[in-house]
């Protein structure tokens, strides 16, 4: 009988380990996108940092532009100053 319900316990704890292994093969799977996900992630953070860079450069030259457009038409008395 005692040898029985050794082999009985034996046999669970390998179908546990082989469920283990499973879970772990699954995890490493699951770590390897989670991985690609963050890198994705930063990439898009870095290049929505040079869009941000880029909308800024332009803002300003579009007041440059306008800075110059209101002295040019208050030389040519287009504007009242």
């Amino acid at each position: 009988m005692a040898a029985s319900s050794e082999t009985i316990v034996l046999a669970q704890l390998r179908a546990i380990w082989s469920d283990l292994a499973d879970i772990d093969g699954s995890l490493g799977e699951i770590r390897g996108q989670l991985d690609n996900l963050e890198s994705g992630l930063g990439s898009i953070g870095r290049h929505l940092g040079r869009l941000a860079t880029a909308n800024a450069r332009k803002q300003v030259a579009a007041d440059r532009i306008t800075e110059r457009l209101v002295r040019i038409e208050c030389r040519l008395d287009l504007r009242e100053v």
